[in-house]
This record gives structure tokens, C-alpha cells and sequence, in this order.
């Protein structure tokens, strides 16, 4: 996970002004706001059942207003934030996987609309997949 937080920041470290207003793969939400989002899931976590992550980076008030908390004044801000929380333990009750499924999932909305490519380990990613949840089931089961 450390690992992870640490690999985003050093490819963030060059980003230009219009970079970190970029689009990221979460739906509303620029590049350093989806960072800032990390930054605030691990100082502030959001109430949630435990074993699971949060529905949508920006999905409603409460969350744009902890974003907001976490966002800075400019971008090096942003980073900087990010930075110091590198190697902070989120919530110590949610287990690893979701923490760093979560990571990745939000490392690659900020790397790929940026066309930073970013070779995960396998045991990282198989970490991240590691059930720690109830099974997903259907709200409709098949009959």
C-alpha cells in the first residue's frame, strides 16, 4: 500500500498546471481532485460497512466536502498532502485489500487519462483482488 501511494506521487511530481486539471476516470472529478480524495480516505475515512470502499470518489455532499478539506490551495499542495500521508494507515479496522484496491483503481483514474503507464506487480494486484467482503450478489438472482 505504501508502496503504491509512494509510485503515484513520484509520477505526479512533473505535472503541469492543465495536467492536474485534467479529466480523471472518476466522473466530475480532475486529476488532483481524485488525489485529494486519497488524501482525505486516508486521514478521514468515510463511514462504511467495514470489508468494503467507498462508492464513487465524489458522490455526494458529505464526500465533496471532505475532498474539499483535503484539496489545498494549488496542485503542489495537493501533492504535498498526498505526500504526508504516504505511509499513514488508513481506517485500521477496513482490511488491506480494499484500502489498496482502492489505491490502484484511483492511481490508474489519474495515471490514464495522462498516459502514464504504470507496471503494478502482481502481488500487489493480487492483494488488492483478495476477498476481504461478503460476495457481490445480484440484486435480482437468475432463477
Amino acid at each position: 500500500m505504501y508502496a503504491e501511494r509512494a509510485a503515484l506521487a513520484a509520477d505526479l511530481t512533473a505535472l503541469t498546471e492543465d495536467q492536474w486539471a485534467t479529466p480523471s476516470l472518476c466522473e466530475g472529478l480532475t486529476v488532483r481532485e481524485v488525489l485529494a480524495h486519497l488524501t482525505a480516505e486516508t486521514l478521514d475515512p468515510a463511514p462504511r460497512p467495514p470489508g468494503t470502499t467507498s462508492r464513487h470518489c465524489g458522490s455526494d455532499r458529505q464526500a465533496r466536502m471532505r475532498l474539499s478539506r483535503h484539496l489545498g490551495t494549488t496542485p503542489a499542495d495537493t501533492l504535498a498532502r498526498f505526500c504526508r500521508v504516504i505511509t499513514t494507515r488508513a481506517d485500521p479496522r477496513l482490511p488491506v485489500p480494499p484500502i489498496l484496491a482502492e489505491l490502484t483503481a484511483h492511481g490508474e483514474h489519474i495515471r490514464h487519462p495522462l498516459a502514464i503507464p504504470h507496471p503494478h506487480d502482481i502481488r500487489t494486484l493480487t492483494q488488492a483482488a483478495a476477498p476481504s467482503a461478503p460476495t457481490w450478489r445480484p440484486a435480482h438472482p437468475a432463477d
